[in-house]
């Protein structure tokens, strides 16, 4: 788990956890399946208390083209599930970078997030 990721897991997902809002969550923790050879792996998957899954894919200041491709095929690919992608820069802090337009919730609270100072 790189610094990122694991300062995502910090001040995210476990008080999530915490609060009883999630039931669990697995880092890596499933490979979907694109093309025959091509898969996406999002960083966290947590898992709802209503059984509801929730992938987060988190960035730092760069994003490559090709993460972003394979995040939104693996959005419309498998619409059964939430996607979100977070990003962490020193400047803006942590931010959504994309999300499903009908999500309400999700581990991530934006107005939360604005704070650059959190540091990773």
């Amino acid at each position: 788990m790189k610094k990122t990721e694991s300062a995502f897991l910090e001040r995210f997902i476990k008080p999530a956890k915490a609060r009883g809002e999630i039931a669990n969550w697995r880092f890596e923790g499933a490979r979907l399946r694109l093309a025959a050879d091509s898969t996406y792996c999002a960083d966290f998957m947590v898992t709802r208390n209503d059984g509801h899954v929730e992938f987060y894919e988190i960035k730092g200041a760069h994003i490559w083209e090709d993460a972003i491709v394979k995040f939104k095929w693996a959005r419309e690919e498998y619409k059964e599930f939430t996607f979100f992608m977070a990003q962490f820069t020193k400047k803006t802090g942590w931010r959504l970078k994309y999300q499903q337009a009908s999500v309400v919730g999700s581990v991530f609270q934006v107005d939360a997030c604005q704070n650059p100072a959190l540091g990773v």
